[in-house]
């Protein structure tokens, strides 16, 4: 699920506490195991926003339900505000909006191509160079396979959508068609 305008402000703010504590990676890992509990579990969600519930004790219902090798000591801290503001939802998808801040500072671009057949060795090589042509950063790039596509390539990455599927240039040509 995309982070939106609030998560992504409490997650800012945990990046940047993690980012002078030089802890990114834990912070990072914290935040995926909150987010992959609370997806296992829909129930967790609903606990922490139990008013009933004391503060600490939904921090430590947290941290037990989604234990982390990795610890920093702003994460607990950051589980209270967030608990306390009664903003349990930001746990949802604070990972995603926490490493888009992180890529960002370290310039790295993820991108997630799909095509109709899987894209070999050189295919993802020469698409990840146009990639990397397009900004300064980093590519890494994830692929899937999706047959509905008939042919070619769609590519996301941040907000944007390159489409090269036969698909998405058939429904390109249909729009310019219909304007005549």
């Amino acid at each position: 699920m995309p982070a939106d305008r609030l998560t992504r402000t409490y997650a800012r703010a945990l990046y940047a506490e993690a980012a002078e504590d030089r802890e990114q990676a834990a912070g990072y890992c914290q935040l995926v195991a909150v987010a992959g509990a609370i997806a296992a579990e829909p129930r967790l969600l609903q606990m922490l926003k139990h008013p009933a519930l004391p503060i600490s004790d939904k921090v430590a219902l947290v941290l037990k339900a989604a234990p982390s090798d990795i610890t920093t000591a702003t994460f607990a801290p950051f589980l209270q505000l967030v608990l306390r503001k009664g903003r349990a939802n930001v746990l949802r998808s604070a990972d995603e909006a926490f490493i888009e801040f992180w890529d960002e500072d370290r310039s790295v671009l993820r991108a997630q191509a799909t095509s109709a057949l899987p894209l070999s060795r050189d295919e993802k090589a020469a698409l990840t160079r146009a990639l990397a042509s397009l900004s300064d950063f980093t590519v890494e790039l994830e692929t899937s396979v999706d047959g509905a596509l008939i042919g070619g390539v769609a590519v996301r990455f941040r907000d944007r959508l390159i489409d090269g599927s036969i698909g998405g240039k058939l429904k390109r040509l249909s729009e310019w068609l219909q304007e005549y």
